[in-house]
């Protein structure tokens, strides 16, 4: 895809992580591989995400991401190249 990159990351979080808001400036996957994840998406009801389960993250919808400690995902993103993976809302 011209002018796109892929990222992919394997992520573990810390005990009390929370993202905060945030919206992201492409398209962004995350699946579950062990834990779980409660995501807040504005204007619609709190989603937990549970092993072998994927979420969708729309260009500039407004998240906050609050993972149960230990939990490990795999992050798919695909943005223009040069924009940052995740934007402060406050």
């Amino acid at each position: 895809m011209p002018g796109k990159e892929t990222i992919i990351q394997e992520l573990e979080f810390p005990p009390g992580y929370s993202s905060g808001k945030h919206r992201h400036p492409g398209d962004t996957y995350f699946y579950v591989l062990s834990g779980s994840a409660k995501l807040e998406e504005e204007g619609k009801v709190p989603v937990t995400v549970n092993p072998g389960e994927v979420f969708y993250e729309s260009p500039n919808g407004v998240y906050n991401f609050i993972p149960a400690n230990g939990t490990k995902t795999l992050f798919v993103r695909i943005y223009e190249k040069g924009k940052p993976l995740s934007i402060p809302v406050k």
